[in-house]
């Protein structure tokens, strides 16, 4: 796998852990957002949560700088697809800089 350039620099593994840490941290925002805007409990939007799973290559740890990070958002049954996942995140990501 070395010799096919699979095996990422300890910089890209760095790096990339770094996006997804960010990411993470965008969807728990984003999850507390939605809790608000459906003006849950005060007590329900602080224990409310989400997560990020990757999976594929990267999941593998057989990636390369150039393939993408596979991952995949498991967030509450209140927070839905069409109605919220396209909006928020894209918002916060705004306000973060971290486009």
């Amino acid at each position: 796998m070395v010799n096919e350039g699979l095996v990422p620099s300890p910089e890209e593994e760095e790096n990339r852990k770094t996006v997804i840490e960010k990411l993470k941290q965008i969807v728990v925002a984003w999850v507390k957002r939605v809790a608000w805007q459906r003006q849950l409990p005060k007590q329900d939007i602080a224990v409310s949560s989400a997560t990020l799973l990757t999976y594929g290559s990267y999941g593998l740890g057989v990636h390369g700088s150039e393939l993408d990070i596979d991952a995949f958002c498991v967030g509450p049954y209140f927070a839905t697809m069409v109605d919220d996942f396209f909006i928020v995140p894209y918002n916060t990501c705004l306000r973060a800089d971290l486009r």
